[in-house]
This record gives C-alpha cells, structure tokens and sequence, in this order.
C-alpha cells in the first residue's frame, strides 16, 4: 500500500505538467438553430447518456471536443443533418469511418483527447465528397491547396500531440477559405479583427496545438459576414454566463474547440529517481504523450532478502498451540522453495503507473492492488476492498473545480514485524482484524 501511496503523490506532480487544455466557443448569428443546449463532463458515460437523450427529441450534435472542461458537446435542432453516429475509441477509426461513408456520411466533427478520438458522422445534403489526412502540418498543407484547388474546404481539424487531421468537404456553404496561426491570445485577437473581420470574412473553425492557436476563415456563399463572438479559457470554468450572452444577441454556438498545451514527449530512455530509504521510480516517457513510472521498493515482508529465513525450507512450521501441529509457514507461502510470498523471492515489489496527457491517471502494483485518477479523484482497489479519495470536488456541467492545493491522502504505514509477533491486532479506524499499522493523512502536493 504504501509504495502505491508514493506512486501517486509523484504521479500527481507529473500530472500537473502534462494536463493543459484550452476550451474554444465560437458564437454566430444567422445559424438557424433552436432549442440548443450544451453539456460537459470528464466521464464519457455521462456525455453519452446526453447525447442519447437530445437524439430521442430531435436534436443533433453542432460541434464536440475535449477541452479543459472535459468532453464538451453542443447540440441543436434545425441543424440540416438528418442521422448521426459517432465513435469513441483509442485508434483513429479508419475503417469505421470509411464504411460510414458507403452508407452515406460524412465527418462532421472530430476531436481527441484523453487518449481517444470522438468522431461524429452525420448524414446530411450539406456536403457531397470528403476526404481527410493525417500527418505533419508542413506535409498537410500542400495537400490542403491541392484540395482548395478541387474546390474543397476545410471543415474540421484535430490534433493528437503529435499528427494534426484535417477534414476537407466539397460543399456550396463557403466560396473563399484560408488559415492563419497566432502563438497567443493577444496576436490572436489582433489576427482576427484584421485578417478576418476587417475583411468580412468569418472564423469557421479554431483549434489549439503544438503552442500556437490554427485559425480557419473563409467567406460564406450568403450571408456573409454574420455576427461572431469567440471565447478561449485555459482551465476548467463555467462557460455558461459566455453562452447566456451570446443567446441574448441572438448568436448560436456553432464551434467548440480544444487542444493540447504541449506536444507530448517521444518515446526516450528512462532516467531513475532514488527513494530515500532505499527503491527507486523510473520514469519513461512514451511516444504517444503518456508517462510511464516504475516505483521499486524493496519487499516489506522478507525486507530485501529473497529467501525464506523462518522454515528453512520445510515450507511449515511447528506450533505447539492445540497439541502441536505443523502450519505452512506463511513467509513463504508454504512452498518450500525459500520464496517469499509477497515478492515471489525478488526481494523487492514493483509498482506500474502512467498518465495521460489530460490528467488520468491508473496503475497496477504486482501485489494485485491497481488505482485509477482523474479530476474527480482516486480509486484504489486491493483485494481487501476499494477506497476513494476524492480530489474536493467533482466536475459538472455548470461551475464545479479542481483544486488539488487541499486534497489530502491517507497513508497506511506497517508497523515494523518480528518473528514472534501476533499480526492479528483490531484496528478501529479499519474495522476489522490485521497487521499492525498505523494511519496517516499527507497533504497531496
């Protein structure tokens, strides 16, 4: 337990460098769209169930990503897409999507994070060809004016931390169509009154990637230029009082967008962090943006030494208790090989964690006992049960934060064992039988 303890609060640290999203809102008049609603949430099932229920009545999903608030979906009626249908998985779905398309789809939007890709396709006259790459932005962009060329338009883009994917449509909404990058919010906004509105051409999609925010703009074929708004927050807020304004100018969400603080690390070699008191955490960083950690410490029950050192091998001892009888010997789990039952004769237990670059955490330790965080908070299961330490505070979809400056973890520490020594003592705070240990909260740094 407590080298899965320790995992953690090392874990939490990492965390905080590699989870940094934006959330995106882009707001416009002369949509359309009635009966619009909008939903967030850091677990999927919730964000599923959401989308499910609007489909029942009628609405569509406008625009979906994730964000610093998590999964963020905005759905409409009156959107011009008759059916729907999205994946959620690890992999890019490419076969998924490429029979959607022999059954008369097309991608409507696209987004990864937390280690999957969303990708919502919707039937609908709007568009009549589709194609869509993945790769380097420098290799996309000549396949892009090729397709500009062909009289395609750019309709979404997504970024995974390394690729960025980009959707291109051939439809008669837009007649003109360009990009531009800004490296920050201030460059962002003065780009955009000049290059975009001063010009009256609209914003049409806005995502956040590899430091620099990818602006894509073009002319509408009518209508021209309508009324927009846009919003950027880099952590978790609530958007609603933006949303409640923009509805009372008669502005629609039309885009949600997201993206990655940083682009995640290549796959390198360890580097190792001594434990004082002996172990040590390896960390690892891998090529898809998560963190790998290793913590070793030397094994708690044989303190390092790999064979069994009470039944000489017998794999029992003799008690003289109930007449005398002889009782595997628990130190090596009656085997009778010198193997200690905890560390499998290694001396030492090894602890598996990673995290992904949106703030997940999970792990397993060799003793069987596996963890799971996120910004709700942690769940460690051993098979002596299940306990949760929440992180203050869940995530909704209205004002929710995290705020880890005052979570607090309790630390179980085994008191020392000595051969000789009744490991069945109550603990109150447990409830129940077990060695001796005591129970101490940390504050999570």
């Amino acid at each position: 337990m407590k080298q899965k303890i320790l995992t953690f609060v090392f874990l939490l640290f990492s965390l905080t460098i590699l989870a940094d999203n934006k959330t995106i809102l882009l707001a416009e008049s002369s949509t359309n769209y009635t009966e619009q609603t909008w939903f967030n949430s850091r677990e999927w099932d919730a964000v599923e169930k959401y989308i499910k229920e609007k489909w029942d009545k009628g609405s569509r999903i406008v625009s979906a990503t994730y964000s610093a608030n998590g999964w963020l979906v905005t759905m409409a009626q009156n959107t011009n897409y008759r059916y729907q249908s999205y994946s959620f998985t690890s992999e890019w779905p490419k076969e998924w999507i490429k029979q959607k398309k022999n059954e008369g789809y097309y991608i409507t939007s696209c987004s990864f994070g937390a280690s999957k890709w969303l990708v919502i396709v919707s039937e609908t006259k709007s568009f009549t060809q589709q194609n869509w790459s993945r790769d380097t932005f420098e290799n996309l962009s000549k396949w892009i004016k090729t397709r500009w060329d062909e009289n395609y338009y750019i309709t979404d883009v997504a970024f995974n931390g390394t690729y960025w994917t980009v959707v291109l449509s051939k439809t008669e909404k837009y007649n003109f169509q360009g990009y531009m990058w800004a490296a920050n919010t201030k460059e962002l906004k003065e780009k955009i009154q000049t290059n975009i509105w001063d010009k009256n051409y609209n914003i049409q999609v806005m995502k956040y990637g590899g430091g620099k925010y990818f602006t894509i703009y073009g002319g509408y074929a009518c209508n021209n230029k309508r009324g927009q708004a846009w919003k950027i927050w880099s952590e978790y807020t609530d958007i609603s009082d933006f949303i409640k304004k923009q509805r009372g100018q008669s502005k629609c969400i039309v885009y949600v967008g997201g993206g990655n603080e940083t682009l995640p690390a290549k796959e390198s070699k360890p580097t190792r962090q001594n434990i004082p008191g002996g172990g040590y955490i390896e960390y690892k960083k891998l090529d898809d943006g998560r963190m790998m950690m290793s913590t070793v410490m030397p094994c708690r029950l044989c303190y390092g030494r790999t064979t069994c050192k009470v039944c000489a091998g017998q794999g029992a001892t003799f008690g003289l208790a109930y007449g005398g009888m002889w009782y595997p010997c628990t130190f090596c789990a009656g085997t009778g090989q010198n193997r200690c039952a905890a560390c499998n004769g290694k001396g030492e237990v090894t602890t598996i964690s990673f995290s992904d670059v949106n703030g997940n955490a999970y792990g397993l330790s060799s003793n069987g006992s596996t963890f799971q965080s996120n910004s709700a908070g942690t769940i460690i299961s051993t098979p002596n049960g299940t306990k949760v330490y929440p992180n203050g505070g869940g995530v909704s979809s209205s004002s929710s934060s995290r705020n880890t400056s005052n979570d607090y973890i309790e630390v179980i520490v085994p008191a020392p064992q000595y051969v000789g020594n009744s490991p069945d003592v109550w603990c109150e705070k447990c409830g129940k039988y077990g060695s001796r240990h005591s129970h101490i909260k940390k504050r999570v740094p």
